[in-house]
C-alpha cells in the first residue's frame, strides 16, 4: 500500500499524458461540453496534485519535476491541435499569438536540447499563471464554443512565460528546476552556473 501511495505523483503524470490524446479525440469528435470541461478538470487537477503529493511525500525529484513538464508540454500540444482543427476561426482570429508562442517554445526546447540534452523544468511563477490561464481559457472556449476574454489574456501570459523561460535557458549553463523567476535567477546567475542541480 506504501508503494502505491509513494507512487501517486508518478500516477498523476501518468493519468494527465493518457488524457490529452483521450481529450483530443473528444474534441475532435464533437463531445459535449460537459465532458470536455469535466475531463479537463480531472488532467488539471492532477497537475496541481502531483507537485504538492510529491512535496509532501519527500520525493518531488528533479525527474518527477522533468516529467512533469515533457507531460504537461504533450497533454496541451494535444489538446491545442485537436481545438485549433475544430475551431478553426480561432485558429484564423489568433494565429499571430499562437505562432508566438509555438515558436518561443520551439527555440527554447531547440536551446535546452543543445546544452542541457533535455527541456527544462523551471516551473516558474510565470508559467504556472499561465498554466490556470490555460484552463479558464480553454474551459471558456468548451463552454461557449469560441474564444473569448481569458484566451486573449492566455496568449498574453503565455509570451510573457515562454519569452521568461527562453531568457532564463540562454542565461544558464547548467540545468535546473524549480526556479521562481528570471528576477530571481539574475542576481544568482553565477552560482547557478557553478551549482550543480
Amino acid at each position: 500500500m506504501r508503494t502505491v501511495i509513494m507512487r501517486t505523483p508518478w500516477l498523476l503524470v501518468w493519468l494527465r499524458l493518457a488524457l490529452g490524446p483521450a481529450l483530443a479525440g473528444l474534441i475532435l469528435a464533437g463531445a459535449g461540453r460537459s465532458w470536455l470541461i469535466g475531463l479537463f478538470l480531472l488532467a488539471f487537477l492532477s497537475d496541481v496534485f502531483d507537485g504538492i503529493i510529491a512535496r509532501r511525500l519527500g520525493n518531488a525529484t528533479a525527474q518527477l519535476r522533468h516529467a512533469d513538464s515533457v507531460v504537461d508540454t504533450a497533454f496541451y500540444a494535444c489538446v491545442a491541435v485537436a481545438a485549433c482543427l475544430h475551431y478553426p476561426q480561432m485558429l484564423r482570429d489568433y494565429w499571430p499569438g499562437l505562432g508566438g508562442i509555438i515558436a518561443l517554445e520551439l527555440l527554447r526546447y531547440a536551446i535546452e536540447l543543445r546544452k542541457y540534452g533535455k527541456i527544462a523544468a523551471y516551473h516558474m511563477w510565470s508559467a504556472k499563471l499561465w498554466g490556470i490561464s490555460l484552463f479558464v481559457a480553454l474551459v471558456e472556449l468548451f463552454w461557449r464554443g469560441e474564444p473569448g476574454s481569458a484566451f486573449k489574456l492566455m496568449l498574453a501570459l503565455g509570451i510573457y512565460a515562454n519569452s521568461e523561460g527562453l531568457l532564463t535557458s540562454l542565461l544558464l549553463n547548467r540545468w535546473h528546476t524549480d526556479l521562481r523567476s528570471i528576477w530571481h535567477v539574475l542576481p544568482q546567475r553565477q552560482q547557478l552556473n557553478q551549482k550543480q542541480p
